[in-house]
């Protein structure tokens, strides 16, 4: 009964402000990316949110997913067994195939 209630509402409350917590990162890259504006924290509001920024980075940095960390791991194992003609070939691969023209370029250069 009520160990499980407060274990479960403990948990959900974790997961609430580690989800907060990615919100306020994705805010502060998009901040980082516009033009910079006068700040109306005071210092002593400033420490306080640095403090709870620490304390729930590290929630958030373990709630990524570990197969996402593995994966990419691998990527750049298997990127770096590449000789340098593979890397090159795999450059322009990605190159064609982020960019709109140049997929079109490609296609109709090949039919």
């Amino acid at each position: 009964g009520g160990g499980v209630q407060s274990c479960r509402k403990q948990w959900y409350q974790r997961r609430v402000r580690v989800k907060l917590y990615e919100r306020i990162k994705f805010l502060q890259t998009v901040a980082t990316n516009s033009p910079p504006s006068s700040s109306h924290h005071s210092v002593g509001e400033a420490s306080s949110a640095d403090d709870v920024t620490k304390k729930y980075s590290t929630q958030y940095e373990a709630h990524l997913d570990p197969f996402s960390a593995f994966n990419r791991r691998e990527k750049q194992r298997k990127y770096a067994s590449l000789n340098s003609a593979e890397r090159v070939t795999l450059g322009i691969g990605k190159m064609i195939l982020s960019d709109k023209v140049a997929r079109h370029g490609v296609f109709f250069y090949t039919i």
